[in-house]
């Protein structure tokens, strides 16, 4: 405090009736006002927090690490196998754990204002806290320790709804408007997923009209389609590990086929059988039908025709050894005819033995 501001201040406290007559400072004087000043100046501060950054659930995951709230709707709420639950904002996909954003309570019962939180499924909501990665799987997250961290908001849902990111949830608002799937590509592949040699990521999607929408926000997905009547699928990879010391990888849980239809309906498919991964796979009978190529470890492809609309087996071969000349016509567009020479009798033969039950 510099000698002006001081005497200022010293007049303001010795009182109106003394401003009439000339006030001479002393040096004792100024140290009095200095140390007022210094008092006044510690006060604690009473000042409003920052205001916390908002995003979508989309945007969350380019937040990790920051406190913030993350506002957006509620596509799916699923309870964890160990108590709580999972509250996934924006598009879900298959499962809770395929949303772009969680909110997760790790009790079923938990402290604040009364909030049933099954019922708030298609409400948008503010989660405070915060973000995360949810694992390793591309998803961000806030622990919910406190029901007071969810504000339900009526009046914003007719707000974000005609502003939401475009997603799969509504793919069937484009065949609305005259507009449907054309393609589909992977993107965003995460190096998790690209040190197993797959380009797995998310599937966007093109349509008719020139518009795009990214319909996954898990970066596990692969070898995406479209069918000419505007169907899309793609390859759920399941979840891999890592054996010590080793370093082989195994599966922990099967791939498996999503198909998105025009309406809007998930369907899911499994490999064949005992295997765990697809490989390959496509679209079939106008539509009607889905071909899935699918494998073990070792041994040669088994395939299996489903129904598209049911899920039902159509037709199947596996789990031995069948030959190119003997596969049926819907099999072979997936097959390979040197199959025997690279499964069967190839530098690691014992590892198939049982499976390799026929010759070319």
């Amino acid at each position: 405090m510099n000698l002006r501001d001081s005497r200022s201040l010293l007049l303001r406290v010795v009182g109106r009736r003394f401003l009439s007559r000339p006030i001479k400072l002393t040096g004792r004087h100024i140290l009095v006002v200095s140390l007022l000043a210094s008092a006044t100046i510690s006060l604690p501060s009473t000042a409003v927090p920052r205001t916390l950054p908002e995003y979508n659930a989309t945007e969350a995951k380019n937040h990790i690490g920051e406190t913030a709230r993350v506002t957006d709707k509620v596509g799916c709420i699923e309870s964890r196998h160990w108590g709580g639950k999972r509250v996934g904002l924006g598009d879900c996909g298959p499962q809770s754990a395929h949303a772009p954003f969680m909110a997760i309570t790790y009790s079923d019962v938990i402290p604040g204002p009364k909030l049933d939180l099954e019922k708030l499924k298609g409400v948008v909501v503010t989660v405070t806290g915060k973000i995360k990665e949810y694992g390793h799987t591309g998803t961000a997250s806030i622990d919910v320790t406190s029901t007071s961290q969810i504000v339900p908001h009526k009046l914003k849902r007719a707000q974000v709804e005609a502003n939401a990111q475009q997603s799969a949830a509504k793919p069937s608002s484009g065949s609305q408007s005259g507009s449907q799937p054309i393609s589909a590509e992977v993107v965003d592949i995460p190096a998790a997923q690209a040190q197993f040699g797959i380009k797995a990521g998310n599937v966007k999607v093109t349509f008719s009209d020139g518009h795009t929408e990214v319909w996954t926000h898990s970066g596990d997905c692969h070898n995406a389609k479209v069918s000419p009547k505007g169907n899309v699928g793609w390859i759920l990879i399941g979840k891999r590990g890592t054996l010590s010391p080793s370093g082989k990888t195994i599966a922990l849980d099967n791939d498996s086929l999503v198909v998105r239809l025009l309406d809007g309906t998930t369907k899911k498919f499994p490999p064949f059988g005992e295997n765990h991964f697809i490989p390959d796979w496509r679209f079939a009978d106008d539509d009607k039908a889905v071909i899935v190529r699918s494998g073990g470890y070792h041994g040669p492809a088994s395939y299996v025709q489903y129904d598209l609309a049911s899920g039902k087996v159509i037709d199947s071969r596996g789990n031995g050894y069948t030959p190119y000349a003997e596969l049926p016509a819907w099999a072979k567009p997936l097959a390979d005819p040197n199959e025997w020479r690279i499964c069967c009798q190839g530098p690691n033969p014992a590892a198939n033995r049982g499976r390799c039950v026929a010759s070319a």
